[in-house]
């Protein structure tokens, strides 16, 4: 019995200290006095999704943490829960409010692993303040917080009418190209040709007698190579310039059973054209490093590549190698064609590798004398006529391709839309200006005659300092 009675005290004294240990405050083992913050992020939310994307920096030396890349425009940020890790932590304080009772405090404070997420939604549309409290009671930290968030529309296409008329009387035989900073503006008027010059597309100068530019040339095919102007005439001849008044003729060194009838893009650094053979209207293509010198391209002979009145450009996706394509046009019996071919530039490799993008599940009408160009992340296809003398309606006059020409469709017009006073064409002038990051269409012709107006397009993520340090990311 005596034993038991031990047994039994021993007993009651070790559960009278487990309870006491369990009533007895925690305490902070090697307090701290990191006070800094080391993370931030926000939590999702079904109504902003765009906001956990934030991505934040933290800048100790001067206390200031901020999203370098700001999101997306619209993004809802007045209501929204963020979770914080620190050096150490015995609570925070959100725009230097009081903290209150645990049962409504501002804060939620996890001391074994310093981390802290808001009870309380908070309100990004300004600056916010936090301040820390590090675990050994005495230090804090404050930093102020800014949730960036683009103030403009990312991909809002704005257009700006330049000038109204460069020539007070347009051609139909008309041709706008950029080269080394500066635009040149011809016109054939059959018994002449003129030009005029600009820096900035708005203010344009009569420029003085153009010599050597023949007469009746089609002036839609010149063509930019280098430092100079190009030009294909009569099957066998090219001619260049470098200030657009002088022009210089000389003989192709080529096959003499073709007729070289257009230059089509400068790729590989080589410039390209489209040869027809003489004879049977076989359709081949050359390239050349000179203008001068000319070489066929690829062993096979084409069907349905067309010789005239074709839409051409060179362009690098953001992922992907760098491609030309080649849209619509008239092939050698005349026909308006609805293919689009593409290649892309591999290395080590000196042809092409051509494919008709053309399929029945992903349709593109006939189409000739439309413009194209790379911008805005996406190829841009403007104006053009579905036959002889026509011009497309507004569904054709512009249209966009993200997936590098396949498919086609109506940009949405929240973001890319014609506007009012602009007037439907066909042979528009397309120039992508790759330093200031902007789109010209360059007159044309309506159903009226000739057009000499000049349109500007800027899309607004060009503008964004992070455009400029990673391209990709639009």
């Amino acid at each position: 019995m005596k034993n038991l009675g031990l047994r039994y005290w021993k007993y009651l004294l070790i559960l009278v200290v487990i309870i006491s240990a369990c009533k007895t405050e925690p305490k902070l083992v090697n307090p701290s006095d990191d006070a800094r913050v080391l993370g931030v992020s926000i939590l999702y939310n079904d109504s902003s999704p765009n906001a956990s994307l934030a991505v934040f920096t933290i800048n100790q030396t001067d206390s200031l943490i901020f999203n370098v890349d700001s999101l997306p425009y619209g993004t809802k940020v007045d209501s929204l829960y963020v979770s914080f890790s620190f050096g150490s932590t015995n609570g925070f304080i959100i725009n230097d409010t009081v903290p209150e009772a645990p049962s409504g405090s501002i804060y939620y404070s996890s001391y074994a692993n310093n981390s802290g997420m808001t009870s309380r939604h908070v309100d990004f549309t300004k600056p916010v303040k936090i301040k820390n409290f590090a675990t050994d009671g005495k230090t804090s930290q404050s930093y102020t917080i800014e949730l960036r968030v683009h103030k403009v529309e990312t991909y809002l296409h704005t257009w700006t009418e330049l000038q109204k008329n460069v020539a007070t009387t347009a051609s139909e035989n008309q041709k706008a190209v950029l080269l080394n900073g500066k635009f040149y503006y011809f016109f054939d008027y059959g018994t002449s040709n003129s030009l005029f010059t600009s820096t900035d597309a708005s203010n344009w100068t009569a420029a003085g007698v153009i010599n050597g530019l023949p007469l009746g040339a089609k002036l839609r095919n010149i063509l930019v190579f280098g430092d100079k102007m190009m030009l294909l005439h009569n099957g066998s001849e090219i001619y260049t310039s470098t200030n657009g008044t002088d022009w210089t003729k000389e003989m192709l060194n080529a096959d003499t059973n073709y007729n070289y009838q257009a230059l089509l893009f400068t790729f590989k650094d080589k410039v390209w054209a489209v040869a027809q053979h003489k004879t049977d209207n076989t359709v081949r293509i050359v390239s050349s490093t000179d203008g001068v010198n000319w070489t066929f391209a690829e062993k096979r002979a084409f069907t349905n590549f067309p010789v005239d009145n074709f839409a051409a450009t060179r362009f690098k996706p953001a992922i992907g190698r760098e491609k030309v394509i080649v849209i619509g046009g008239k092939d050698a019996n005349g026909n308006i064609l609805s293919t689009r071919w593409s290649a892309e530039n591999i290395m080590g490799v000196d042809t092409l590798y051509w494919v008709n993008l053309q399929h029945k599940t992903y349709r593109l009408n006939p189409v000739q004398d439309a413009g194209i160009a790379y911008y805005g992340s996406k190829l841009l296809l403007l104006g053009g006529s579905p036959g002889y003398n026509e011009i497309g309606d507004t569904i054709v006059q512009l249209r966009q391709s993200i997936d590098q020409g396949l498919t086609w469709i109506k940009p949405d017009t929240l973001q890319n839309r014609l506007p009012a006073n602009y007037t439907f064409r066909t042979n528009a002038s397309i120039i992508h200006d790759e330093k200031d990051k902007s789109m010209y269409i360059v007159g044309g012709k309506s159903k009226n005659g000739p057009l000499s107006d000049v349109w500007k397009v800027k899309v607004n993520f060009y503008n964004f300092i992070d455009y400029a340090e990673d391209p990709t990311k639009y």
